[in-house]
């Protein structure tokens, strides 16, 4: 009878070895997907950055042709940054604006997004939500001055560090 408690005693559970080994296993696979699922974070906030400025020019040319038409300026009067800044092509009645709110009466079509402008998103490659003025003409070439940059001359709106046509030039 004693021989079959000793059998039957070591049959049970798992040894420390294995134990480890498993350990060691998940760790090795945690290591190796982490980064990947960092990775994927910055991706959708790029995407996201992307999408906000694809939309704000889409937007600003928009508003372009309605202040040729409504505001009768010249087809180069490209939207101040001021008015961006604000969602109001009027710029809430400012001397300074392109239009004045007689001439858009209706304050949804002032607006050049409807959620608004601000808070700007953050820039996830120079963790920036500013925009700024620029001359040029080429994001590509711009310097890092801000989470984003509009040039008043040429409608032009975006980030070097955001741009597909940037990105497919380094390639």
């Amino acid at each position: 009878m004693e021989s079959r408690n000793k059998t039957h005693f070591h049959t049970q559970g798992f040894t420390m070895i294995e134990l480890l080994m498993v350990i060691m296993i998940l760790s090795t696979i945690t290591l190796i997907a982490l980064p990947q699922f960092i990775d994927l974070r910055k991706d959708a906030q790029a995407a996201s950055a992307m999408s906000f400025v694809s939309n704000l020019r889409s937007s600003i040319v928009n508003k372009k042709t309605q202040i040729a038409l409504q505001c009768h300026q010249s087809l180069d009067t490209w939207p101040r940054l001021d008015a961006i800044l604000m969602n109001d092509i009027t710029e809430g009645g400012s001397p300074l604006a392109s239009c004045t709110p007689s001439e858009i009466p209706n304050t949804q079509e002032r607006k050049f997004l409807d959620k608004g402008v601000t808070p700007l998103p953050t820039n996830p490659y120079n963790n920036r939500s500013d925009m700024k003025i620029t001359t040029c003409n080429d994001l590509c070439t711009c310097p890092d001055e801000a989470g984003y940059l509009y040039n008043p001359n040429t409608g032009l709106i975006g980030h070097k560090l955001i741009s597909d046509e940037c990105s497919q030039r380094a390639r």
